[in-house]
């Protein structure tokens, strides 16, 4: 059995490309190259092969830039302030500390009250704390 490497190498040496296309598998070949097996890897590593090849952030970094450099000065005025503004809320901004205790790390209730972790700990149904990652 061939290894779904080999049939892309086999694509790409003989002029073709593979690439990802809102999550699919776009495949340029000359006509003939793939035979049955070479499809059927495609189709059973497509989950792996689109993970791989999909474009990354560097892409879209790339394109933002592309943008910033042909879009129209208020429109990129516009773009920075509101990074600047977000950047200024959720990065810069100074975390309030608790006043009994001194400590940084909060939490908030589902009314938007602030709490200190560890102070006054979220509580969760039979008084016992939980984490669960995600």
């Amino acid at each position: 059995m061939t290894s779904p490497l080999i049939v892309l190498a086999k694509i790409r040496n003989a002029g073709g490309s593979v690439s990802v296309v809102d999550q699919d598998l776009e495949v340029s070949a000359p006509p003939g190259l793939l035979d049955d097996e070479d499809r059927s890897l495609l189709a059973k590593y497509k989950h792996d092969l689109v993970k791989v090849l999909a474009p990354s952030y560097e892409t879209q970094e790339r394109e933002a830039i592309q943008w910033e450099s042909s879009a129209p000065d208020d429109e990129v005025a516009t773009a920075l302030e509101l990074a600047r503004e977000e950047w200024q809320e959720y990065v810069l901004e100074d975390p309030i500390p608790c006043s009994t205790c001194g400590e940084i790390v909060a939490w908030w209730d589902s009314w938007g009250n602030r709490h200190c972790q560890a102070c006054d700990p979220p509580r969760t149904p039979g008084g016992k704390l939980t984490c669960s990652r995600t």
